[in-house]
């Protein structure tokens, strides 16, 4: 009764009516909800703290995709952005016909095959091959082509008659090769059942 007393005199200083005036009352949060609330804002502080120090001081309103865009452009001509991983190469079937120079070689016979895209150039980093097995063959023919001005030209050959591994330097005398097409094939002089593994790394810019 007290409580109610309370409230009419409420009522009758500002004209509330009393129902209305005791819901409002019940919805002031209690301590409890205030302590959550309080822990609450606490957490939130430390996260915008841990994302303003991940931001920096120099961040405006940069996304992740804004972000990408920046780091692509920073593929100028002349700046060169590493191939990763490596591109792996597994040869089991090396015959010894090549029906199509590259970039239309036969799958059988393309050891590195880095074909001409509009605003590209290249060099290929590295080459390291281990040939298996000559099978049938008495020794296998690499050949190294590039593009001079518009057109896909062989610029070196050489032949291996030994399994075992082969570098770019071993095969062509060349630490690295640039081009705007790089490529390398592979042909035994007899057969098809010659096999080799390996890898091989580049690098492109945009011209």
């Amino acid at each position: 009764m007290a409580n109610t007393s309370w409230l009419q005199k409420l009522k009758n200083l500002i004209g509330t009516p009393a129902a209305s005036l005791s819901a409002d009352i019940a919805a002031i949060p209690t301590t409890a909800q205030r302590g959550t609330d309080s822990a609450m804002l606490a957490a939130n502080g430390a996260l915008e703290a841990t994302l303003t120090a991940i931001k920096g001081a120099t961040w405006s309103d940069e996304t992740l995709e804004s972000i990408v865009t920046k780091i692509e452009a920073l593929s100028t001509a002349g700046t060169y952005l590493e191939q990763i991983p490596d591109t792996d190469i597994s040869l089991a079937a090396i015959d010894a016909t090549l029906t199509a120079d590259p970039p239309s070689a036969d799958a059988a016979n393309k050891v590195v095959d880095i074909d001409v895209s509009s605003g590209k150039t290249y060099v290929l980093r590295s080459l390291l091959i281990n040939i298996t097995s000559l099978g049938a063959a008495s020794k296998l023919t690499f050949k190294l082509w590039t593009m001079l001005g518009t057109a896909v030209t062989q610029v070196d050959s050489v032949d291996v008659s030994a399994t075992g591994i082969q570098n770019l330097f071993d095969l062509f005398g060349v630490q690295e090769v640039f081009g705007d097409g790089i490529w390398v094939t592979v042909q035994s002089d007899t057969g098809s059942d010659a096999a080799l593994v390996g890898t091989y790394k580049y690098a492109q810019a945009s011209t």
